[in-house]
């Protein structure tokens, strides 16, 4: 079995994401440590799917050599599509959604004001053409990606993967759906048996709670809760108790801790020439600081010892708030009542801030002269 540096047995990798600057950092993170990403999946969210896939192949997949061992994965219709918001919100999802796709084919890709700033797909595939994405423009017209149902059916069936989840939980709650409801093939479990790490919610009660400022809505919501809140509740109320391992919950109370950027902007400035993981992953650091959001779940899946935990039952309203039920000691308490969500309670944001800049030293070291 292939190992992380830092001693975590490493299973297959499949990242589901709606690729917010905060996810290509998570990403960029994994590359550097020797992550094993099988797949990436691309959830309607912050970025519509096919307009993301297209991102992570230009900032990612190409310029880090991942294209032949990394499979790219969009959800069909209609899920492409598929935001179940409270009522009278979607106006402002779009609204969210074309500001961050123009900040991020403007500031991350590059792309000029003129083509970065324009809210349709022609508009996005002309800048990405721009800056020297020829192969993803010829996807976007054709379709050429995988179907993100069929890869994250395999990988909740597969006792050997971590599914990791950076976005809203639409594409998982389907195929999770289907796993559930596959009684008729002997040969498949109908049980999910992987490992899922979301990062998502705000748990009350637990300190740390984020300022209403850094919460996607005045209800106190978070963003990958509140965007697809019937997903949410499926999985993590209805059905989370029929993983045979763990859901692990890393709420916005540890994920929008801060963090000091220009530290680890210094730490990086060696790579300049070098390291093109390193390169990308303080600029996506940068432009969602002070806090890293869903890069904390990298840091969990890399050095899970760097976090405290504590086993919880929830529930989820109507407009994407998580309620704490009953707080466990045991694993085996939690299980005897039915419970199997880990919550992630808090960090050390000291030890974290040090292994990030030993990450980013270590670039140096281990990039070959170009």
């Amino acid at each position: 079995m292939v190992r992380l540096r830092y001693g975590r047995a490493m299973m297959a990798l499949v990242v589901d994401t709606d690729v917010g600057t905060d996810d290509i950092a998570a990403l960029a993170l994994l590359h550097l440590r020797n992550a094993h990403l099988s797949a990436l999946c691309t959830v309607r969210g912050l970025t519509r799917p096919r307009i993301g896939a297209a991102i992570l192949s230009k900032v990612l997949l190409r310029p880090c050599r991942l294209e032949a061992s990394t499979r790219l994965a969009v959800p069909a219709p209609p899920l492409d599509m598929a935001l179940q918001c409270a009522e009278g919100q979607h106006l402002f999802v779009d609204t969210w959604r074309a500001f961050h796709e123009r900040e991020l084919a403007t500031r991350l890709l590059g792309t000029s004001e003129q083509e970065g700033h324009s809210n349709d797909d022609v508009g996005l595939t002309a800048g990405l053409r721009e800056t020297g994405c020829k192969g993803n423009e010829a996807v976007l017209q054709t379709g050429m990606y995988l179907d993100s149902a069929d890869v994250l059916e395999d990988a909740l069936r597969s006792d050997s993967t971590t599914v990791l989840a950076l976005g809203p939980l639409t594409s998982i709650a389907h195929a999770l759906e289907a796993v559930l409801g596959d009684k008729a093939n002997e040969r498949a479990p109908a049980k999910p048996l992987c490992e899922l790490i979301w990062c998502g919610g705000v748990l009350p009660g637990f300190g740390n709670e984020p300022p209403v400022s850094v919460t996607a809505f005045q209800s106190g919501a978070e963003w990958n809760a509140f965007a697809d809140i019937r997903a949410t509740q499926n999985v993590l109320v209805h059905h989370a108790s029929k993983f045979a391992r763990p859901i692990t919950l890393i709420p916005l109370n540890v994920s929008a801790l801060a963090f000091d950027v220009d530290v680890l902007a210094s730490a990086a400035a060696l790579t300049s020439e070098k390291g093109h993981g390193a390169k990308l992953l303080v600029n996506a650091m940068e432009l969602c600081a002070p806090q890293v959001y869903d890069l904390m779940a990298a840091v969990y899946y890399l050095q899970p010892s760097l976090f405290q935990c504590e086993w919880v039952s929830l529930a989820v309203d109507d407009g994407g708030r998580f309620q704490v039920i009953q707080r466990f000691q045991t694993e085996d308490e939690a299980r005897g009542n039915g419970a199997n969500i880990r919550a992630v309670i808090d960090a050390d944001r000291d030890g974290i801030h040090a292994w990030l800049k030993s990450v980013l030293q270590e670039s140096v070291q281990d990039t070959p002269p170009s």
